[in-house]
């Protein structure tokens, strides 16, 4: 069931992600922005060890209570990620998609303390998750300053 819901949600990423990408791939502004294919391939590195952090959170903890805290954290988590995809490729508003982030971020560092006591794996197979956020927010920021610099200038 797990597995099935997980599948739901990278398909659901992989939709909004694509239809995104002809507009990601046509903007000049930053020169550093990584091409679609990296953005795939780490993707795909964030579903991976995602999925395998929450594995081992079910695996490590005791308790019907904690267990339902793992499944609702990791839904709020994957539901902060498609929102952050929605804003960021569908609806392109990059103030949004920095608040977006920053939630992300929050929720990682949550993370940290609330399971490092648990495995300390969990932690480390989300820092993918926390690299994407704070990737986000500098590459949403960038992108907003350089349409205010643009408006500016006309």
């Amino acid at each position: 069931m797990i597995f099935l819901l997980f599948s739901l949600f990278i398909l659901i990423v992989s939709i909004i992600v694509s239809r995104g990408m002809k507009w990601y791939e046509n903007f000049l502004i930053p020169f550093w922005k990584p091409n679609g294919y990296l953005v795939g391939e780490f993707f795909g590195l964030i579903f991976v060890s995602s999925f395998l952090s929450l594995v081992i959170a079910l695996s490590s903890i005791i308790g019907v209570f904690f267990s339902t805290f793992v499944y609702v954290f990791y839904s709020i988590l994957g539901l902060v990620f498609i929102f952050l995809n929605v804003s960021f490729f569908a609806l392109k508003k990059m103030i949004l998609s920095i608040l977006i982030s920053f939630i992300g971020i929050l929720f990682f560092i949550g993370s940290v303390f609330i399971f490092n006591t648990y495995s300390s794996y969990i932690f480390i197979l989300l820092l993918p998750l926390f690299v994407w956020f704070c990737f986000a927010i500098y590459l949403s920021y960038s992108i907003y300053k350089f349409d205010i610099d643009q408006k500016e200038s006309q």
